[in-house]
């Protein structure tokens, strides 16, 4: 059900690729069915559903978030809520990709939404993470305009549903518009060498872990592994491919590059800890954007012109053109294919719907 789900979303979204904008927003109203109506879909969902109904029965909420909170007293019908919430969820998403790509573009952004599990069903099962994740990409609308106070609102609104949004109120200072210099691919790549490999990356974050005075993020950090070395080399290859065509992108489409590009360094500082990821889940759902864009943008150069002369730099365009972006889709295909195999996510793989209770 949930892999017909996807195949449909994304063949609709290849023959609608060139159609109005109205008529690309179709898949996104079919994954709204799909997570508006689900039922007890997702690791989490079960324990939102039981606070919800002990909330309603008078029970104090087990969350430290105002606004959360709030949603779960105002919201009498937990089903009302989660409707209400993926709508949310995928209206940003869906503004976010109309506004910034066309054609082929919203096809290949939708592909990988879907395709990297961690973007649309992860995102359904964190709700809370969720929802200050939309008020941080509200924030980016902002902060790329250079608008300080409106974006420092949005962050703190977002740490009304999960206090982790905090963290975000710096990345204002990345979101200016100067031009990306190939210097800086070097300077990069040093800084991130550095981290990995000399500097305690568990102290920094019990650190924050204890200004936080969260002992569920105590545990985590005290407990946790980093992850393997084999899916910090897989990040690595999303990691080339954007750092290396950063140089070509302006404006806004830089703006969430570098945004993307530092989910990825989290991607890769994982491999010391693996809890980092949850931070990159804010950063992550840029990749809809940003990937699409660059391959427009590597495509719009012309064809390759073979020149004997200078053969470095024409294996490097057909790395970049060609493989590159291959070797990134085999990526999302291989963790599509890990995630739903895995035990741990198995609560994805059956779906039901709210029909099935009423």
């Amino acid at each position: 059900m949930v892999h017909a789900v996807f195949i449909l979303t994304v063949a609709l979204s290849y023959i609608l690729r060139n159609k109005g904008k109205q008529l690309q927003a179709m898949p996104f109203f079919v994954l709204f069915l799909f997570a508006g109506l689900r039922y007890m879909y997702g690791n989490d969902y079960s324990n939102y559903y039981y606070i919800h109904n002990s909330v309603q029965q008078g029970a104090n909420s087990p969350f430290d978030e105002f606004l959360f909170t709030k949603l779960y007293e105002l919201t009498p019908n937990f089903f009302l809520l989660i409707a209400l919430t993926s709508f949310f969820f995928l209206f940003v998403v869906y503004r976010l990709m109309k506004n910034h790509l066309s054609g082929a573009g919203m096809f290949v952004g939708l592909t990988i939404f879907l395709i990297n599990p961690y973007l649309f069903l992860m995102n359904l099962s964190a709700l809370r993470q969720c929802l200050a994740m939309l008020c941080f990409i509200g924030g980016v609308h902002f902060g790329i305009r250079r608008k300080f106070l409106p974006y420092v609102l949005m962050v703190l609104l977002g740490t009304m549903f999960h206090k982790s949004a905090i963290l975000l109120l710096p990345i204002y200072f990345i979101l200016g518009e100067k031009p990306f210099k190939n210097r800086y691919v070097f300077l990069i790549s040093a800084a991130l060498f550095v981290l990995l490999w000399f500097v305690d990356i568990k102290a920094v974050s019990r650190v924050v872990a204890a200004w936080f005075n969260d002992r569920n993020y105590l545990a985590h950090l005290e407990n946790g592994d980093g992850n393997s070395l084999r899916a910090t080399a897989l990040t690595g290859i999303s990691f080339i491919y954007v750092l290396a065509n950063m140089p070509k992108l302006k404006g806004k489409d830089l703006a969430y590059a570098k945004l993307y590009l530092l989910g990825l360094i989290l991607g890769i500082l994982a491999y010391r800890m693996s809890m980092l990821t949850r931070i990159q889940m804010y950063f992550d759902i840029f990749s809809i954007i940003v990937i699409p864009t660059i391959m427009a943008k590597v495509r719009a150069e012309g064809p390759i012109v073979v020149r004997f002369e200078n053969k470095q730099e024409t294996v490097w365009k057909i790395i970049n053109r060609y493989a590159l972006p291959v070797l990134i889709f085999t990526v999302y295909v291989l963790r599509y294919y890990s995630f739903f195999t895995n035990p741990m996510w198995k609560s994805f793989g059956s779906y039901q719907t709210i029909f099935s209770v009423m």
